[in-house]
Parts: C-alpha cells; structure tokens; sequence
C-alpha cells in the first residue's frame, strides 16, 4: 500500500515543469528590484517627503506577488511529485514561506551579478 505522502513514481518528471520552475526561481531576481525602483519613484512623486509608510505598504506588495509565485511552484512541484492535495496542505505553505526567504538572498544575488557580468563586459568599472 502507497503512503499517500510519497510520490508514485520518483523519477518520473516533466521537463516542461522543470523548465517553468526553474524559470520562476529566476523571475523575482529580475521583478524584485525593478519593482523596488518603480515603487520608489512613484511614492517619491506622489507622497514626497513623507513616504515611509507607502514605501513600506509597496515593498508588501512585492513580497505578497513573491509569495504567489512561490505558491505557483510549489502547486507544479506538488504536481510533478504526484502528491495527492489533501496531503499536500502543510508543505505547500512550509515551501511558499522558503521560496520567499530565498529570495531575499537569490534576487539580489543574481541581480548584483548580471550587473557586474556587464560592467566587466563594457568596461565601465
């Protein structure tokens, strides 16, 4: 009898689903600090001075939309595992919660180094 928790078959995965995962383990390095930049002019143009709190309230915004993207990937990996989604409540949201602190450290992380790669690249160091 098959442990409702355990995959069905271990090996059999979706390069399509593992393509578009890895693609979204990627997507925040490049949404969280162009969002943070966009946020930030446009609480300087509308509040000015006074800002703090509507920069606050954008940056919870980006890490709800941060949020969403880690609940999509892990619904493709709970998919990709063959885990049945009565199962599936707890570690959907243990993952969600590690997607989001990851990606505190791997957006800037992979934006820092893109921006290195091409001031090496043009020169402009």
């Amino acid at each position: 009898m098959n442990d409702p928790i355990t995959p069905i078959q271990p090996n059999s995965g979706n390069k399509a689903i593992t393509i578009l995962r890895i693609f979204l383990w990627l997507m925040p390095a490049i949404f969280i600090p162009i969002s943070v930049i966009i946020a930030a002019q446009f609480v300087d143009l509308i509040y000015g001075n006074d800002a703090n709190t509507a920069l606050g309230l954008c940056i919870l915004g980006i890490m709800i939309a941060t949020a969403a993207v880690g609940y999509f990937d892990q619904r493709l990996a709970l998919m990709q595992k063959k885990i049945s989604p009565p199962h599936s409540k707890k570690e959907l949201a243990r993952w969600t919660i590690i997607f989001v602190l990851a990606q505190i450290l791997i957006a800037p992380t992979v934006c820092w180094s893109v921006l290195y790669g091409y001031c090496v690249v043009t020169g402009n160091m």
